[in-house]
């Protein structure tokens, strides 16, 4: 439990007090106690973390207007591939701007569900840089050729993320390129940094050229 990250339990039905206690781990992030039934709460000196308590009938006491109870998840600071050297390049609506070249392209485009990811930070810059390097380098593409985008936890609590892979030369992958990477990532050949866990892929039609 020393490695323990998160704590999932939103909509239960827990009741009475919850205590935080004393022996928790020094990784541990967040304890999300969203919609359950809890009336009063044992908070520990030796954890500084997120504790989310919004939902429950504790919230109508004392703890109304603590950081327990206030909704943090509305517009989040959320990470995007950086594309200031690009300046303010427009693309044409099917296009998207290479942010290793500076050029519009036809990107492979899709979007990515991680299952457990281990973090919930959804601005650090240093866990989507392991991503996209990992994405680059894993399917022999350019340096600098992936853009992330819009990284949110959905409705099942998956950590779901836009994802475009761009051409190494010219506006379009040709047929095979396409298949090669929409196999890779579809079977799960492709592995992802660890703190991402398990994921699935679902791509979007691509526009090749001529059609």
């Amino acid at each position: 439990m020393d490695h323990l990250s998160y704590v999932k339990l939103k909509d239960n039905s827990f009741n009475d007090t919850f205590s935080m206690g004393d022996s928790i781990g020094g990784s541990l992030q967040l304890v999300d106690l969203q919609n359950n039934q809890i009336s009063s709460v044992t908070l520990s000196s030796g954890y500084t973390n997120s504790l989310v308590l919004v939902g429950n009938p504790v919230c109508n006491t004392s703890l109304s207007n603590t950081v327990y109870c206030q909704n943090t998840d509305e517009n989040p600071k959320t990470y995007a591939t950086n594309l200031a050297n690009c300046g303010n390049k427009l693309c044409s609506p099917d296009e998207k701007l290479n942010p290793q070249s500076c050029e519009c392209a036809y990107a492979y485009e899709g979007t990515l569900y991680f299952r457990g990811p281990s973090f919930r930070e959804l601005f650090d810059s240093n866990i989507f840089h392991s991503l996209e390097s990992s994405l680059w380098n894993k399917l022999n593409l350019t340096p600098g050729s992936v853009f992330l985008e819009n990284p949110f936890f959905n409705i099942n609590d998956y950590l779901q993320i836009q994802l475009a892979l761009f051409p190494p030369t010219g506006k379009y992958f040709n047929r095979s390129e396409v298949a090669r990477i929409g196999f890779a990532m579809s079977n799960q050949t492709y592995k992802p940094p660890h703190q991402f866990g398990p994921y699935y892929f679902i791509a979007s039609p691509y526009h090749f050229q001529g059609n």
